[in-house]
């Protein structure tokens, strides 16, 4: 659909419209605000979307030939505050500035800034303890070139994974813009995506990319020549290029990404394991809270990293479990550093406020104290010898020369706001004494004056419209001076100077003035200064937050007695009075009940079935065994006496029940599209998680389902697996599968009643006591005991499945139900029963045997 300034008449517009439509072409999917005075003005549909997602009132406005456009503005001054709205909204905004005061004719007009939800560098358009990550991606064939950086920090990766993988690689990253070549990509999750033209793919500009990082390849980044991970991170440096419009001087380096470096977690995942956000979205019961002592805003964010994103590395576990333990050991070199790292600025963006040329005059000052503070980390640091926490203090850089610099700069705001230090710059500081020489004497004037005149209510004051004046009230005009020249009439008293004052007003304001001029250019200079190191700055940053989560770690295990795990070569996964971390804190009044696990792939037991009624902890057990596997692997201790672990590569978990109905998908469906996605992509090396695998649809089916996806993961993959079930028909499997064992969650009954008691012991679960916990719901008594006539009644009538159909020994699949006359023959108690009694049963069999 043609949009409305497609239709304009460019040679019957007016010069003014002309220019806007000139600098509108080059940014068509941004709204453009384009500056008038003191208000930001938008046209077109520009100025509808500005009215929608703002409430700010459409007008229009005349446009040549008597027609008319429409037209909404915002001031200037409120500007930052309608840009986060229209950000958050998912728009792009192109920033039209004039270039050069109004002087009577058209005035030049450029855009000097793109801000889009990926490329952010304001404060006040970032979440400070989210990563904004903008990511590039190019696809060939099989093989996708992805590439994402946060320009307010500084982080660039870049990579190759399989086009198959790759969107599950984008719901673990979770950007905010997803830059493309190819219209035709879609996401099953809407992230805003920008299609690039083909001038983003060029040679040129690969090569501007090199000739910025000063490197002749990216094989030094691990990332080979014109490969689609080069061609991605190209594209995307190109994007930050052209809609930030600065040098990016804190983007020095490319890590190279690589999946296989990390656990594979889907988003499903993520989110039955409530590690981010609870449920019910609240972020405070999570997993990442629980562990969060952070003092740093980056490193909240490299917390969440480190959980999003497990190692799969023994060595590098270790080292961070080894620096995690000495940090526990050395209470007091824990407490030096925390109280060092507490209240310090953001270092990573401040790198990229730098980088950019943003920083403030505020974020000068916290590099200072950051630089006076890095001296006295290394000092601690130094005084313990883990590999990681030495690497740390090795890689620091205390930057002295700019240090130096800075203290020599800058100090703390003067009476006039200045904050450069005296004998830093000495015509600053020859101007400043003038100024406060000349202010001075103004100030000794009044008194000298009024011992002059006699008139002892004569003020000398100041305002913007006339400057400096003296007032004298109408009984004392007589007493004024010949010399006293009147300035301003009041109804009260009149306003003079004199050639004296007027001299010392004119030296106060071109000093001012001059000084104003002047602090800029030394502030611009030290921004220059400083931007020349932003990437060392920003890389700092980095290791100051990868430091404050090693001492996090520490805090919390210290805190919630939480033990080492022991990482074998073994694929086992073994614990000992485990605890769910988040549960345990949540309900600190009620004592967690800790239970053990054992668990090794390909042996016995691999697949555990989990049997009991709900609310007696099934989900608990499962969950907590899936988020201390996370925990450990991103370099934690863990809730348990002992945990023995063989390294997972990908955690996969199918728990509760959604249904999503924009995409028209039911419950059942939604479980068989999760369980599909396991069954496709689980390793021998992975843990695999399900709950309740088959309800929504009839119990046949959901039983068939069950124990096909059971057999299947134990008989095909022989990964370690929980497999928690209603269906106390799959104990069975336990029976007649070498590797499959039965454990349900304890329950006393007393009466009608019942008691959960949390621990998982050995053996299946023989009944559901669904009406038991219904009862403790809340369900009305007759409810209830129309329940129980209606169990009873069920209990008695058997349905007979149809008979096992024999196939050949490799096609031959368990039987899923003993023979009814089977199961009433267990249940029998001959000692309790009469003669009469037994016989009548004796024919009740026979008939059912006969049927």
């Amino acid at each position: 659909m043609a949009k409305l300034f497609d239709k304009v008449d460019v040679d019957s517009a007016t010069p003014f419209l002309r220019q806007y439509l000139k600098e509108k072409s080059e940014y068509p999917h941004a709204l453009l605000l384009f500056r008038m005075g003191d208000f930001y003005e938008t046209f077109y549909e520009d100025a509808q979307i500005l009215s929608e997602v703002t409430g700010i009132a459409l007008t229009s406005r005349p446009a040549g030939k008597d027609n008319r456009i429409p037209l909404a503005g915002i001031p200037v001054k409120a500007a930052q505050t309608y840009i986060h709205k229209l950000i958050q909204g998912g728009h792009r905004v192109a920033i039209c500035e004039q270039l050069e005061p109004p002087q009577g004719k058209l005035i030049k007009r450029k855009v000097v800034r793109v801000i889009t939800p990926g490329t952010s560098l304001d404060p006040d358009f970032l979440q400070p303890h989210r990563n904004c990550y903008l990511c590039s991606v190019v696809i060939k064939g099989k093989i996708a070139g992805i590439a994402y950086a946060e320009v307010a920090s500084g982080e660039f990766y870049a990579g190759e994974v399989e086009t198959d993988q790759l969107e599950e690689q984008l719901n673990q990253l979770n950007p905010t813009e997803v830059l493309t070549r190819n219209e035709q990509y879609t996401w099953s999750k809407s992230w805003l995506t920008t299609v690039l033209d083909k001038t983003y793919y060029t040679p040129s500009v690969r090569e501007s990319l090199l000739r910025h990082l000063g490197v002749l390849s990216l094989q030094g980044f691990g990332i080979e020549a014109n490969c689609l991970a080069e061609i991605s991170a190209a594209a995307l440096f190109e994007y930050l290029n052209k809609t930030t419009q600065s040098d990016l001087k804190h983007i020095k380096k490319i890590i190279r990404y690589d999946p296989q470096d990390f656990m594979v977690i889907d988003n499903v995942t993520f989110k039955n394991l409530e590690i981010f956000e609870s449920s019910r979205g609240d972020q405070n019961y999570s997993l990442a809270n629980i562990l969060d002592f952070t003092k740093l805003a980056s490193g909240r964010r490299t917390l969440r990293r480190w959980l999003n994103y497990p190692l799969v590395d023994r060595d590098n576990i270790e080292k961070r479990l080894d620096a995690v333990a000495a940090f526990i050991n050395n209470q007091e070199l824990t407490e030096a550093l925390v109280n060092l790292l507490t209240g310090m600025i953001d270092p990573m963006r401040l790198g990229g406020r730098l980088g950019t040329g943003k920083a403030t005059v505020t974020e000068l000052i916290k590099l200072r104290e950051i630089l006076q503070i890095i001296p006295q980390i290394k000092h601690h640091l130094g005084k313990c010898q883990v590999e990681l926490v030495k690497q740390i203090e090795q890689n620091l850089n205390e930057l002295p020369a700019l240090r130096d610099i800075l203290e020599r700069a800058l100090g703390s705001p003067d009476n006039s706001g200045s904050v450069i230090r005296s004998g830093y710059h000495p015509e600053f500081d020859q101007l400043n004494r003038q100024v406060k020489t000349a202010l001075e004497t103004i100030s000794l004037m009044e008194k000298t004056e009024k011992e002059k005149t006699g008139i002892n209510s004569l003020k000398i004051k100041y305002n913007a419209l006339i400057g400096y004046y003296i007032e004298v009230t109408k009984p004392n005009l007589s007493q004024v001076p010949p010399e006293y020249q009147k300035k301003q009439w009041l109804s009260n008293a009149e306003r003079f100077t004199t050639p004296q004052l007027t001299e010392l007003q004119n030296t106060v304001i071109n000093g001012q003035e001059k000084l104003a001029k002047l602090e800029q250019e030394i502030l611009d200079q030290l921004r220059e200064r400083c931007g020349e190191s932003a990437d060392k700055i920003s890389y700092n940053g980095q290791l100051l937050s990868d430091l404050d989560v090693l001492l996090s770690f520490a805090q919390a295990s210290s805190t919630y007695q939480y033990t080492r795990p022991v990482f074998t070569d073994k694929l086992k996964l073994e614990l000992k009075a485990s605890r769910h971390p988040v549960v345990e804190r949540k309900n600190v009044q009620e004592d967690f009940i800790p239970n053990d696990l054992n668990l090794t792939a390909s042996a016995d037991p691999s697949l555990i079935i989990i049997t009991g009624p709900n609310m007696s902890g099934k989900s608990t057990y499962l969950r907590q065994t899936a988020v201390l596997t996370i925990i450990a692997q991103a370099g934690c201790f863990v809730p348990a006496q002992k945990m023995e672990l063989g390294i997972v590569d990908k955690l996969f978990s199918r728990i509760g029940a959604s249904d999503d109905i924009s995409k028209g998908i039911s419950t059942f469906m939604a479980e068989m599209i999760e369980t599909a996605n396991i069954l496709n992509n689980v390793t021998p090396r992975s843990l695999v998680i399900l709950d309740e695998i088959g309800r929504g649809t009839s119990t046949f089916d959901g039983i068939s389902i069950a124990w096909s996806v059971a057999e299947y993961i134990h008989n095909r993959i022989g990964c370690r697996t929980l497999f928690a079930t209603h269906y106390h028909e799959l104990a069975g499997l336990a029976d007649q599968i070498k590797g499959i064992e039965n454990f349900n969650v304890a329950v006393v009954k007393k009466k009608n009643r019942i008691i959960f008691l949390r621990s998982v012991v050995p053996g299946a679960s023989s009944h559901s006591y669904g009406i038991q916990v219904s009862r403790l719901a809340g369900l009305p008594a007759e409810v209830i005991a129309r329940a129980e006539q209606v169990l009873t009644n069920l209990e008695r009538t058997e349905v007979k499945l149809p008979a096992h159909q024999q196939n050949s020994a490799e096609e031959q699949q368990l039987s899923l139900f003993r023979h009814p006359v089977v199961e009433e023959l267990q249940s029998l108690d001959p000692d309790k029963l009469t003669p009469l009694q037994a016989l009548n049963i004796l024919h009740e069999l026979k008939k059912t045997a006969q049927k």
